[in-house]
């Protein structure tokens, strides 16, 4: 089935996608370890916490918006 899909789609996108796909894993990973650091809980001081991993130039972008980060969540 990947090899239909590399012909049809190209060698390039194929590999994008296996990337993307370890990144979620990645994620999920990161995310569990994350949770277990912190005694069973993604929260932070009332906040709660949760990140995704993206590998740079392997996800399709749309125009960036800038990231103004709340002071509540500083300490996080």
């Amino acid at each position: 089935m990947i090899a239909k899909f590399k012909v049809e789609c190209g060698i390039n996108t194929v590999s994008k996608m296996t990337n993307m796909f370890k990144d979620i894993e990645t994620g999920k990973n990161t995310q569990t370890e994350f949770i277990k650091y912190c005694n069973g809980s993604n929260m932070i001081n009332g906040v709660e916490f949760s990140t995704e991993l993206l590998t740079n130039g392997q996800w399709p972008l749309e125009d960036s918006v800038a990231c103004k980060i709340p002071e509540e969540l500083h300490y996080c």
